[in-house]
């Protein structure tokens, strides 16, 4: 027997709010830091080594941008566990699509750090969009745990 669906809607807020702050954060780093280069002997080469490297010794800024996405991984994760528990499984596409865009977001950071490519820090940007729309749509569901539960 499946449990009553809980009440996300302070999760869902705090997923949201946490979102933007990310993204501010991300548009500081973009703005006022300078990151080596990805042929700098700052930094190791390649995706993995070089989050590794802006994770332990990159810029205070950068280093709070990536902590504050893996919490959001970890909230994501969390959010789409409990609408699954739940019943009924209101907006679980919704919290999929949610996570899915914070995962995205997190590759592309990743891989934006190894190429410094545009392209990746758009896909960040898009993530973001995704993430943020799609926990938006669970706010606005009805029946939905974040607007309070089952009707």
């Amino acid at each position: 027997m499946r449990a009553k669906a809980p009440n996300l809607r302070g999760h869902v807020l705090a997923l949201m709010v946490l979102l933007v702050v990310q993204f501010l954060l991300g548009m500081w780093v973009n703005l006022f830091v300078v990151l080596p280069g990805p042929a700098a002997a700052l930094a190791p080469a390649g995706a993995w080594a070089r989050l590794g490297w802006a994770s332990a010794a990159g810029p205070w800024a950068l280093q709070a941008h990536i902590v504050l996405g893996l919490v959001l991984g970890a909230m994501g994760i969390g959010h789409l566990v409990r609408v699954w528990r739940g019943t009924p499984r209101v907006g679980l596409g919704w919290s999929l699509a949610g996570l899915v865009g914070v995962a995205a977001a997190s590759v592309a950071g990743a891989l934006f750090l190894s190429t410094a490519a545009a392209a990746w820090s758009m896909a960040m940007a898009a993530g973001f969009a995704v993430a943020l729309v799609a926990y938006g749509m669970a706010m606005a569901m009805p029946g939905h745990p974040a607007v309070g539960g089952a009707s």
